[in-house]
């Protein structure tokens, strides 16, 4: 009987060092987004998605006369709400994000570091943020 506890404390043990670590690795942006680069995207928000563990913004972005889809990710909603940003104040909305590439060439999205509303107003995603961020 012994043996079994000590087997499952091992098991259980080795589950929540791997799950952590795991947990770490998904929240680096540095898989995915050059964090070397900063880009600016001009468009008008299409679909919002403010969920966890990243929100994901739709933008129509007009490049060379046509509409082009873009995909904007960003933190999870409670980090955003933190900061004042809700559905509502970006559906429709034309906005300029400052963020990050992918680092896939050609890719057609950014992580928001920064959104700029038409009338000027500035929220700095990442400012102020949570270490765990």
């Amino acid at each position: 009987m012994r043996l079994r506890i000590r087997i499952a404390v091992v098991v259980l043990a080795a589950g929540c060092f791997l799950s952590s670590t795991s947990v770490q690795a998904h929240h680096s942006i540095a898989n995915f987004w050059d964090a070397n680069t900063d880009i600016t995207v001009t468009g008008t928000v299409k679909e919002v998605k403010l969920v966890n563990p990243h929100s994901e913004l739709t933008l129509e972005v007009m490049e060379e006369g046509k509409p082009v889809k873009w995909l904007a990710f960003g933190l999870g909603i409670t980090d955003l709400r933190r900061r004042g940003i809700t559905n509502e104040m970006l559906m429709g909305q034309q906005l300029t994000l400052v963020g990050n590439p992918p680092k896939k060439s050609g890719g057609k999205g950014i992580f928001m570091q920064q959104i700029v509303f038409a009338d000027g107003k500035t929220i700095n995603i990442r400012e102020n943020r949570d270490p765990r961020d």
